[in-house]
């Protein structure tokens, strides 16, 4: 009796527990609050740019046919900026017919509007017609005007002239003075100029210093060249302290910046001054990547380490592709290095008259070693 008596215990508790379980089933959940989905709205397209209104504006806006068209009004009219704009045009026969006469007198209507650029730019057009010492003296004559009325570009050409006696009796103190006033008026190439001029010396006394100083300047403005300069001499301590770190960084960015001869420096950096198969290996893609940038140097230098098995496999067939990439680059070293490969047999078949002819290359390039091995 006792089993009868749980059971029904247990019947009374499931049965007094059933309503309570139904309704705590039935009570429905609070419903979750869904965001709806963000509404796509496409930007409006931008407004198309507004077209020029003057010939000067199209020119500079690289819209040549626009700026064919409304030059010639705007020169007529006493614009010598304009003059010039048209006259680089018919220089270069872009939008219009390529015309060199009427590109000078063009040049020479700017330069009498006071345009200082359009002088700069007739007296390098008229230099290269020139035939007699007197015509020469002449075009001369204009930039020196160009320069003396603040055109940067005159007095670093002018400089260039007195450098080479271009034109003009050649005066290495003029020159060098001429770069300076370029540079001074914020012109890259008259501040490489002057950093040339106080390192070789040209005009006066070697005075590292100066050159590195202008070297940077030029490398401010923007003259990667100038860049890389600089970086050499801090490199080799000449115008500051030796600062090696500071100049494999310098060649680093600037091969970051698409200067092929920086990226052979870094390269040489990582392959002779750093070593190690881990630079090595670095120094491969730094000189690929200078070669890659058309700088035979690096070339020559990427093929030195496929010949000789460094920073990787020894690869002969890509050896033989570098040297002869670098010495098309005209990089002596390399047609020299292509010489003996095809004297030797290495990677390519013996060839003695290939081989010869790569050595006259490298001498025409002015490697010695060449010239004197074609003498024996």
């Amino acid at each position: 009796m006792r089993w009868m008596l749980v059971v029904a215990i247990a019947l009374m508790f499931s049965s007094a527990m059933a309503p309570s379980r139904a309704a705590a089933q039935d009570v429905p959940a609070k419903p979750k609050i869904v965001a709806p989905p963000p509404v796509f709205i496409p930007p409006a397209p931008p407004a198309p740019p507004a077209a020029p209104k003057t010939g000067v504006e199209a020119a500079e806006r690289k819209l040549y046919v626009i700026a064919a068209r409304l030059l010639p009004g705007e020169c007529d009219s006493g614009n010598g900026r304009a003059c010039s704009y048209l006259a680089e045009l018919y220089q270069k026969g872009v939008a219009v017919a390529q015309d060199r006469a009427r590109a000078e007198q063009l040049f020479a209507q700017a330069c009498d509007r006071a345009y200082l650029a359009g002088c700069n730019s007739l007296a390098i057009l008229t230099l290269e017609n020139a035939r007699t010492d007197e015509e020469k003296a002449a075009s001369t004559a204009i930039l020196a005007k160009a320069c003396e009325g603040g055109e940067p570009f005159a007095c670093s050409n002018l400089g260039h002239r007195y450098e080479t006696g271009k034109g003009v009796a050649a005066n290495p103190d003029q020159a060098r003075a001429l770069y300076v006033k370029a540079c001074a008026l914020d012109n890259p190439l008259g501040c490489q100029n002057a950093a040339i001029a106080f390192d070789r010396p040209i005009g006066g006394a070697r005075d590292y210093a100066e050159s590195l100083r202008n070297y940077r300047r030029a490398c401010e403005l923007g003259q990667l060249d100038s860049c890389f300069w600089a970086a050499v001499k801090e490199e080799k301590g000449e115008g500051t302290a030796a600062d090696f770190p500071r100049a494999v960084k310098a060649y680093s960015d600037l091969c970051d910046r698409g200067h092929g001869r920086s990226c052979a420096a870094y390269g040489w950096a990582l392959d002779q001054d750093m070593g190690g198969k881990e630079n090595r290996a670095k120094a491969r893609l730094a000189y690929a990547k200078s070669c890659g940038l058309d700088y035979g140097g690096g070339c020559n230098s990427l093929a030195i380490l496929f010949e000789n098995g460094k920073g990787g496999p020894q690869d002969l067939s890509l050896a033989v592709a570098g040297y002869d990439r670098g010495c098309e680059l005209k990089d002596g070293n390399a047609c020299y290095n292509l010489s003996r490969l095809y004297r030797t047999g290495q990677g390519v078949p013996v060839n003695r008259g290939t081989s010869t002819t790569y050595l006259g290359r490298a001498c025409e390039l002015g490697l010695e070693r060449a010239c004197r091995d074609l003498r024996r």
